[in-house]
C-alpha cells in the first residue's frame, strides 16, 4: 500500500505543477500583451465581473481596466520572480513587476 500512496501522491503532484507551468505562461502572456496594448489577448482571461485595484487603490471593473490596458500600449513591464501555488482548485501566483511609465521606473511585488 505504501508505494500505491507514493504514486498517488506523485501524480497529484505533476497535475499541481502542470497547473502551476500553465499559469506561469498565461502571466507571461499578459505582461507581453502589456507592453503592446493588445487587450484581446487578455480580455478572455477575466471573467465578467473582474475588478482590477491597482497599487495607488484605484479600483476599475473589466471594460474600464480593458481601456486603460490599450492606452497602457508602450509602457515597459517586465514581470520575474513569478510563483504559484495551488490549494485543490484554486491557484495563487505572485511575482515582482519591474513597471516604467513616463519615464518614472517602479518596482513593485
Amino acid at each position: 500500500m505504501g508505494s500505491q500512496d507514493s504514486i498517488f501522491k506523485l501524480s497529484a503532484q505533476e497535475k499541481t505543477d502542470d497547473v502551476a507551468a500553465a499559469i506561469v505562461r498565461l502571466e507571461q502572456q499578459w505582461a507581453g500583451a502589456q507592453k503592446t496594448g493588445h487587450a484581446a489577448v487578455v480580455a478572455p482571461l477575466l471573467a465578467e465581473d473582474f475588478i482590477n485595484t491597482d497599487v495607488d487603490g484605484k479600483v476599475a471593473g473589466k471594460a474600464q481596466w480593458l481601456s486603460h490596458f490599450k492606452a497602457a500600449h508602450g509602457e515597459q513591464n517586465e514581470i520575474s520572480d513569478v510563483k504559484v501555488m495551488v490549494y485543490g482548485n484554486t491557484a495563487m501566483a505572485t511575482w515582482r513587476l519591474d513597471r516604467e511609465r513616463g519615464g518614472e521606473r517602479r518596482l513593485q511585488s
